[in-house]
């Protein structure tokens, strides 16, 4: 069974957390240098033993009310996002490349706010004064977009996306990223692309 292993002193560990959960009980440190052997993600998706499926159950159940909890669980990343390099949608630099979803404030992450734009392409721009250089309204009515202005440059959307001053990034409906190009050849890259052809 392959494992990922946490390595260090249990002797160094502190704050141990005894949990019942089903006749089951569990020693959790909370500790840095705490020792611990986490499932790989398919193991712990879909146990080989009683035994791990015991313990899989019982650190969902913690994980719902226990924030501590939720590091042990271990989905993974099973697949790997494809990036498109050679499609008639890339339009700039950067294209093609997977966008990974984030979180964009308290209430919604990014694929949330592309479920909501039903089909729209989301054009971000990298600041305020990039923005300002933009026609939002003439190119919400000409094509369908919604612009929006990347409001931290250290967030982990601007880390992906990678927008230079003057630029804008082009998101697809699928989460990848058509392009980034400079905000002064945005309309005519987008009027001539086959992004909205159908």
């Amino acid at each position: 069974m392959p494992t990922t292993l946490l390595a260090g002193k249990p002797e160094n560990s502190f704050n141990a957390h005894t949990i019942a959960s089903k006749g089951l009980v569990i020693q959790i440190t909370k500790a840095l240098g705490a020792c611990a052997a986490i499932p790989a993600p398919t193991d712990f998706i879909t146990p080989k033993s009683s035994v791990s499926k015991l313990f899989r159950n019982a650190v969902l159940q913690l994980a719902e009310e226990h924030p501590f909890a939720r590091t042990l669980v271990n989905t993974g990343r099973l697949s790997t996002a494809s990036t498109y390099t050679k499609t008639p949608m890339n339009l700039g630099r950067l294209a093609g490349k997977s966008i990974q979803n984030v979180r964009l404030d308290d209430a919604t992450d990014l694929s949330q706010c592309i479920a909501e734009l039903q089909g729209k392409v989301l054009i971000v721009a990298a600041n305020a004064k990039t923005a300002a250089n933009l026609s939002a309204a003439k190119l919400e009515r000409r094509f369908p977009v919604r612009c929006a202005i990347l409001r931290d440059a250290d967030s982990a959307l601007a880390q992906q996306l990678e927008i230079a001053d003057g630029e804008v990034a082009i998101i697809r409906p699928d989460l990848h990223l058509a392009g980034c190009v400079p905000s002064a050849q945005l309309f005519n890259v987008l009027a001539t692309s086959e992004l909205f052809r159908v």
